[in-house]
């Protein structure tokens, strides 16, 4: 992580955007370095908001969900497909991970 990362990260972990310590969909997206409309594809079962307000649809995020994001960044990264994201993450132990890469 670098300097800037840190940075936001104590910002945002500090001072929260939103109420109940949750962050906004925007400001979960800076600190993840993940765009809003990425983060609203990934709410279709890899990475949900904890909190979706029902008079607004405003999605929120809890700050411990940021390494999840940044994992899932990664998995993106070596183009591995949303759907076998979701299954990697869903696999609790290292060797059915590998079959599900496989």
């Amino acid at each position: 992580m670098g300097a800037l990362d840190s940075r936001l990260t104590e910002e945002f972990m500090l001072c929260p955007v939103s109420r109940d310590n949750l962050l906004s969909i925007g400001s979960f997206g800076l600190l993840t370095g993940l765009s809003v409309t990425t983060l609203r594809h990934y709410d279709a079962g890899v990475l949900e908001p904890a909190f979706v307000d029902p008079e607004t649809r405003y999605r929120y995020y809890d700050p411990n969900q940021v390494r999840l994001a940044r994992v899932i960044q990664r998995l993106r990264a070596v183009d591995l497909p949303i759907n076998d994201i979701g299954r990697v993450l869903e696999t609790p132990e290292v060797a059915d991970v590998r079959e599900v890469l496989a």
